[in-house]
């Protein structure tokens, strides 16, 4: 017994081989944090055009709401802010009742699996009911 912790007393250091196991299993984990830093900022991009978009739909259902009910007209008009298209439409429900819809889209770049690139359209949509009251 003696003579086992003389020889573990006199190690001074690593051998190459622990150095190298090492220095592999270090690089694997930064591999995986560099994927997922990646795939984190994507998804924040991703995010931030959606946060985007569902501030100007509730702009623009701000505006129609600021404006007499009268001057809300029925049908469809549109109008952008790069890169985003909004398209709004209102609905008369009762003399006294309008549905009002408000789109927002955008293109998106997707990269698919197979390493190609997919251009897609992403919207966002959100209704409100104006309501007459005079």
């Amino acid at each position: 017994m003696c003579a086992a912790m003389m020889v573990i007393s006199k190690s001074k250091g690593f051998t190459l081989v622990e150095v190298m196991v090492s220095l592999t299993v270090m690089a694997i984990a930064f591999v995986a944090l560099c994927g997922l830093h990646l795939t984190s900022f994507r998804t924040d991009l991703r995010n931030r055009d959606e946060s985007r978009a569902l501030f100007l739909a509730n702009q623009k259902l701000e505006e129609l709401r600021a404006q007499s009910f009268a001057t809300v007209f029925d049908g469809e008009d549109t109008s952008s802010a790069a890169p985003f298209d909004i398209v709004w439409t209102a609905d008369v429900i009762e003399p006294w009742q309008k549905e009002i819809f408000v789109t927002v889209s955008w293109p998106e770049r997707i990269k698919l699996l197979d390493g190609t690139v997919q251009d897609r359209e992403r919207n966002v949509r959100v209704a409100t009911i104006l309501v007459d009251l005079d």
